[in-house]
């Protein structure tokens, strides 16, 4: 394909495979509103569920992202908000903004709260994509991580902040939880596919790079971090790590 999406661009290591894509343009699109399971009564605020569909004859795409109600700060409730919806489309408006008039786009998001408390709310979205020509269907993966206590969206470095050579080695014997995690075959296969060709020094670079790291995505947890990686499309376009807290460095 010509084009490839800007978010989902190469990613210089031999360890990985970019995802490649072509783009289209923006049509009409309504907003559904639902309450989720993913509220929390012990806490100070709830989450929505809001669903972005944007369909027509050459376009499907339906997202499904977190809303925040109830924060008791209404200003900073839109501005998180805002952050929260313009990361769950991002991705998707791209490839709509480039499609090429011969083909078609269909997109399917959902999403997982990985942790919600009073500080800290972490969002995982996963999706199935297709365009059409294209060699076959690709899978995205990408995180919001937000900082409740100031409004702002946390970086990569914010949710590990102690990016050293101590957490490449953790993240290199860290628990793959990805799609294929029951096939122990896959796992080992992931494992060395990931991080298998590409040494400490430049992996802690890409990690610590803003500019490289864009297909690299982190989440948290109550017990750790997780590290999302691109991967060839046979394991599924993305790979996922936990590295639990005791494990990260101190």
């Amino acid at each position: 394909m010509k084009k490839i999406l800007g978010k989902t661009r190469k990613i210089l290591l031999g360890m990985v495979l970019a995802v490649s894509l072509v783009t289209g343009t923006v049509f009409a699109n309504t907003i559904q509103k639902q309450i989720t399971a993913t509220s929390d009564p012990d806490k100070s605020y709830q989450l929505v569920e809001e669903t972005y569909t944007d369909k027509n004859e050459k376009i499907n795409v339906k997202i499904k992202y977190p809303q925040i109600v109830n924060l008791g700060d209404a200003v900073k409730q839109k501005n998180i908000n805002q952050i929260i919806k313009d990361d769950a489309i991002a991705l998707y408006e791209e490839t709509l903004n480039e499609l090429e008039d011969s083909s078609s786009y269909e997109a399917d998001v959902s999403y997982e709260i990985k942790l919600k408390n009073d500080n800290i709310l972490s969002i995982a979205y996963s999706s199935y994509n297709n365009i059409v020509p294209s060699a076959h269907p690709y899978f995205l993966f990408h995180t919001t991580n937000i900082d409740l206590t100031n409004g702002k969206k946390m970086t990569l470095a914010d949710i590990v902040p102690k990016m050293n050579e101590d957490f490449v080695k953790a993240l290199r014997n860290a628990k793959y939880v990805g799609m294929f995690s029951s096939d122990p075959q896959a796992v080992k296969y992931a494992i060395s596919y990931s991080f298998g060709e590409i040494s400490d020094s430049e992996l802690l670079k890409l990690l610590s790079n803003k500019a490289a790291n864009m297909e690299i995505y982190g989440y948290l947890t109550k017990d750790g971090v997780g590290i999302s990686v691109p991967v060839g499309h046979p394991l599924g376009d993305h790979a996922e790590f936990e590295i639990s807290n005791s494990e990260l460095p101190k």
